[in-house]
């Protein structure tokens, strides 16, 4: 999380080392959820997760409104915010198609 944080404003430019480029390809929907709660400047402000599949699986969260956390602790928070989204999308494709 920490190298995802470094990197959050350069997730469109092309690296080096197999790592970032990794991060920049597989978290850029992580960076651009981040980038909404980042630009709140407070901190407050929720965010909308939404689900591919099914609007009403769509939920809400605040990350971190006390602002008591590191910002890659609160990178990470919406990290696995998404990761449920994906994970949730995921289990009920596979129930489609069986």
């Amino acid at each position: 999380m920490n190298l995802l944080y470094k990197i959050r404003n350069e997730i469109s430019t092309p690296s080096e080392s197999p790592l970032e480029q990794w991060l920049k390809v597989h978290a850029k929907g992580t960076v651009e959820q981040f980038k909404k709660l980042e630009s709140s400047g407070d901190y407050k402000r929720k965010l909308i997760f939404a689900s591919a599949q099914h609007r009403e699986d769509d939920f809400e969260a605040f990350i971190d409104p006390k602002d008591e956390f590191k910002h890659s602790d609160k990178l990470s928070q919406v990290e696995l915010e998404n990761y449920y989204i994906k994970q949730n999308d995921v289990f009920l494709f596979s129930r489609l198609i069986h």
